[in-house]
C-alpha cells in the first residue's frame, strides 16, 4: 500500500504548495456569517489581533475558545485575506462587523474554513458545491497508464484526512484515505483505525496499520513531534457509507485527529470523486 501513497504524495505536493490567496480573491469585500452548531456552544479561531498571542487574544472568550452565540446572527464583511506565520501559520480573514469592530478568523486553506461561510453562498448552495468540489486534484501517470484524483491536503496541520481515486487504463477503480494525527509519543507500527461520522456510525478498520514519523510541520513548540499515519485501501461497503456523513474524527491506534477545515466539505468533495472519470 505504500507504493499509492508516495507516488500521489509527489503528485499533489506541488499543486498545494502553489495554492495562493489569490484564490480567495473573489471573497474580498463579500459578507460571511459564523456558521450555527447546536452541538458546540464554542467556537475556534477568532483572534482579536494579529499581533499577539494567548487566551487574552480570543474575542467573546469563554475557557478557550470564544461563544458561538456571540458570533453567529451577525453579518461580516471580509476585508482581506492574509498569509501569516504567527500566531498561527495559516490564512487569516479579516472581518469587520458595526457592532463588533474588527476580528480576525485563522484557517487552513479550506473554503473561508470551517466556521464561516460567504453568505451569497448559503442563497445559491449549487453554486458552492460547484465551487468546493473545483479544488479535488488530478493528475495522469503514463508509466502506470493510470489517472488520479486526490481531494486537498495540507501541509499546515499536521491532523489531515483525505480521499483518493485511481482509475487504470483498464478500468479498475480504487480508492483510499490518507489519515494523520499528531502525537507526542514515538510508536512502533501498529494496527487499527477507527473513523466517527458525523450521523454516529463507525468504520472500524483492526487490520489497518498505523506507522509513526518525526513531524516534519512542526510549526510551533506546542504540535506534537511525531505523526500518526494510515493509509486505507477502501471497501464497497466503506465508500457507501463514506459517502453518507461527514467523518467527525478519527483515531489510529493512540491518537485522535480531526479533518482540517470543513468536513462537510470533505464530504462535499467526496461525493463528486464518486463521479470523476
Amino acid at each position: 500500500m505504500k507504493k499509492p501513497l508516495i507516488t500521489v504524495t509527489l503528485l499533489f505536493l506541488f499543486n498545494f504548495y502553489c495554492f495562493s490567496q489569490d484564490s480567495f480573491s473573489k471573497y474580498i469585500g463579500q459578507l460571511v456569517i459564523v456558521k450555527k452548531d447546536a452541538t458546540s456552544k464554542e467556537v475556534s479561531g477568532f483572534h482579536k489581533t494579529l499581533d499577539e498571542y494567548g487566551s487574552n487574544n480570543i474575542p467573546y472568550k469563554y475557557e478557550y475558545d470564544s461563544v458561538r452565540d456571540s458570533l453567529t446572527n451577525k453579518k461580516f464583511k471580509c476585508v482581506s485575506i492574509t498569509e501569516k506565520e504567527y500566531p498561527y501559520k495559516g490564512y487569516y480573514a479579516e472581518l469587520n462587523n458595526d457592532a463588533t469592530g474588527t476580528i480576525y478568523y485563522y484557517f487552513e486553506g479550506d473554503i473561508l474554513g470551517s466556521e464561516i461561510l460567504p453568505l451569497d453562498y448559503l442563497l445559491n448552495k449549487a453554486e458552492y458545491k460547484k465551487d468546493v468540489c473545483s479544488r479535488i486534484e488530478v493528475s495522469e501517470d503514463d508509466m502506470e497508464d493510470k489517472k488520479s484524483f486526490s481531494t486537498p491536503f495540507t501541509s499546515t496541520s499536521v491532523d489531515d484526512a483525505y480521499f483518493i481515486k485511481e482509475i487504470t487504463k483498464k478500468g479498475v477503480t480504487t480508492y483510499y484515505l490518507s489519515l494523520s494525527a499528531e502525537s507526542s509519543s514515538a510508536l512502533a507500527t501498529e494496527k487499527g483505525v477507527i473513523i466517527l461520522l458525523k450521523n454516529g456510525k463507525k468504520l472500524l478498520k483492526p487490520s489497518a496499520t498505523v506507522e509513526t514519523d518525526v513531524n516534519k510541520y512542526k510549526h510551533n513548540p506546542y504540535d506534537g513531534d511525531f505523526i500518526r499515519k494510515a493509509f486505507i485501501h477502501l471497501t464497497s461497503t466503506d465508500i457507501q457509507l463514506l459517502a453518507t456523513s461527514a467523518i467527525k474524527k478519527f483515531r489510529l491506534y493512540d491518537e485522535d485527529g480531526i479533518p482540517p477545515g470543513d468536513s462537510d466539505n470533505l464530504l462535499m468533495m467526496f461525493q463528486c470523486l464518486l463521479t470523476k472519470k
